[in-house]
């Protein structure tokens, strides 16, 4: 199919959470290869920043992201923006990917104009009857582990599914030296990390209640994240929680830390209790700097990261069985330890990601 434009879209244009960064890297990659790449998104936000400076913006209205709130306006306002990109392009043979559910709902209409609409699928979050609707809807299905389609849809059609591996690139302006504040250093303690977006799905309780249990002498647990809009109970029912401990002298909440990769190098175990994922880059982050992981097993964490378990740089347990999340945390000085960042770059990187892509459309 020559002269194809990629057109990527996201229903939630200002967030840049993991599933926006790997559509922005994927974007990013089939741009620097030549392709023509085009992404729908509101000036100034953080996708918008961070997309190459020649692949087409397609600006929605700068009110649009605070007025569509509800999930409801937001799909049908961008349905109306996608409606108008599809009858205005020049170029007709558009290969749309919706990044995530709302961004995939968002294209779906095009369907009846004959479009070709991708499913960016990133996590295993199920959604019911929604799921298959939307996978026998779809032209593709794209997916970082086969794992997350199999626990979300009843039955796969593989002609229409491609796997891709998860892309992942090292953090810029990045000074690893940084100091941090003397209270931030822990020094002759085993120190625990729990970092990401603090909402209900990363589960922080239960990394709380594991490292309480696990009972370890001369041991801090930091929580690093930033307090998200709509969710501000959470974090202020964490912050609560600690309080009723009295673990005010073993469990620190670093809200938006400025210095954030700086932390790594203070970690010695990163914890991920979360209740569903896709590939976290939290895992991709702490093992490149050469970090061992415990974390839950769920989305497609075993299968993606299958190397790294095999060498015992990640260790898995069921969700919520608190007992194994103790046990494995009690038993954390005794992980292997040992360099992985040039193993991550080489399973991760975007070269393979991007053909993997574009092996994929020519199913089409």
């Amino acid at each position: 199919m020559p002269n194809i434009n990629y057109f990527f879209y996201d229903a939630y244009h200002c967030d840049y959470a993991g599933a926006q960064k790997s559509m922005v890297l994927l974007a990013n990659s089939l741009s620097r290869s030549g392709e023509n790449v085009s992404c729908m998104t509101v000036m100034g936000s953080n996708i918008d920043l961070h997309l190459e400076p020649s692949i087409t913006r397609c600006y929605l209205p700068q009110f649009f992201y605070k007025i569509a709130k509800p999930r409801i306006l937001n799909i049908l306002f961008s349905v109306l923006f996608s409606f108008c990109f599809f009858f205005k392009q020049k170029n007709k043979n558009t290969i749309f990917i919706g990044n995530e559910e709302l961004g995939f709902l968002s294209l779906l209409p095009l369907r009846l104009f004959l479009a070709k609409v991708i499913w960016y699928v990133r996590s295993s979050d199920k959604l019911g009857f929604m799921d298959n609707f939307m996978f026998y809807s779809s032209s593709h299905v794209f997916s970082m582990t086969k794992s997350m389609l199999e626990e979300r849809f009843t039955r796969l059609d593989s002609s229409k599914v491609s796997i891709l591996s998860s892309v992942f690139t090292p953090p810029i302006n990045m000074n690893e030296e940084q100091l941090l504040a003397d209270k931030f250093v822990f020094k002759d303690k085993l120190c625990f990390g729990v970092f990401g977006a603090i909402v209900p799905r990363k589960n922080i309780i239960e990394a709380i209640d594991g490292f309480v249990s696990a009972d370890l002498n001369d041991s801090v647990l930091i929580i690093v994240g930033p307090k998200v809009s709509g969710f501000e109970y959470y974090f202020n029912s964490i912050v609560t929680y600690i309080d009723e401990l009295s673990l005010f002298d073993k469990v620190f909440v670093l809200e938006n830390y400025s210095s954030i990769y700086s932390l790594y190098s203070k970690v010695d175990v990163l914890l991920l209790t979360s209740i569903d994922e896709g590939i976290p880059r939290v895992i991709l982050e702490g093992l490149y700097f050469d970090k061992p992981v415990i974390s839950s097993n769920v989305g497609g964490i075993k299968e993606a990261f299958s190397e790294f378990i095999s060498i015992g740089m990640l260790k898995l347990y069921n969700k919520h069985n608190i007992s194994k999340l103790s046990e494995l945390i009690s038993e954390s000085k005794a992980m292997k330890r040992c360099k992985t960042k040039n193993l991550v770059l080489q399973v991760f990187c975007e070269k393979k990601h991007r053909e993997l892509f574009l092996l994929g459309i020519k199913k089409l």
